[in-house]
């Protein structure tokens, strides 16, 4: 990041030793950790990036990312073994992906609540003791190669965006459907399953 400062000189970039630089600095490492991106990884993206950089310093970061994502997506380095050497072809991406269990082969993984039972909310409880609701469902991208083609695509879309504020939104939509990992590491309320699936099962068994 303060190589990215020094040589971008932006105007609205934060100065060193100053709060707001810590605070970026905690942004980019918690955005790069939430990829699983490397250094050596994020400076060749950082590098892409200052080639024909954005205007702001608010837009380097999801810049950064998006190269990463764009990388990933073209480079079978990047690949699973099976994967094939043009992952960016939707239709190579598709066949080699079709016998995925997590979403059968679609590129999208559906998730649900803990607690769904068939309404598109539920009631949360959060830490201040208060209450919301949360989506019940989810469409996720998935890991598969074909997941990871619809998520590049999302970020290509974003990248080519002339407008700011559209291509922050394109962006954090991509965000939304990127958390599968979580769910498979049991990070969530969210599951693969259906609950009113397993509870049948019980039924059943009892």
């Amino acid at each position: 990041m303060n190589k990215h400062i020094i040589q971008l000189r932006l105007p609205d970039a934060p100065k060193p030793d100053s709060p707001s630089h810590a605070d970026w600095a905690l942004s980019w490492d918690e955005k790069l950790e939430r990829i699983n991106a490397g250094e050596q990884e994020a400076e060749r993206a950082a590098r892409t990036v200052r080639q024909t950089p954005p205007e702001w310093w608010r837009e380097q970061l999801a810049a950064i990312v998006a190269a990463i994502e764009e990388s990933r997506a073209t480079n079978i380095a990047q690949a699973p073994i099976g994967a094939p050497t043009a992952i960016n072809d939707r239709l190579a991406a598709e066949r080699a992906s079709v016998e995925c269990r997590l979403c059968d082969g679609t590129g999208w993984a559906e998730v649900f609540h803990e607690r769904y039972d068939g309404s598109p909310h539920v009631e949360v409880v959060n830490s201040d003791g208060s209450t919301s609701r949360a989506a019940a469902r989810f469409r996720l991208t998935c890991t598969c190669t074909l997941g990871r083609w619809f998520q590049a695509a999302l970020h290509r879309s974003a990248s080519s965006c002339k407008d700011f504020h559209e291509a922050d939104r394109q962006r954090r939509d991509a965000d939304r459907v990127a958390w599968l990992p979580a769910v498979l590491e049991g990070k969530t309320p969210y599951g693969l399953e259906d609950p009113r699936a397993a509870d049948a099962r019980l039924g059943r068994a009892g």
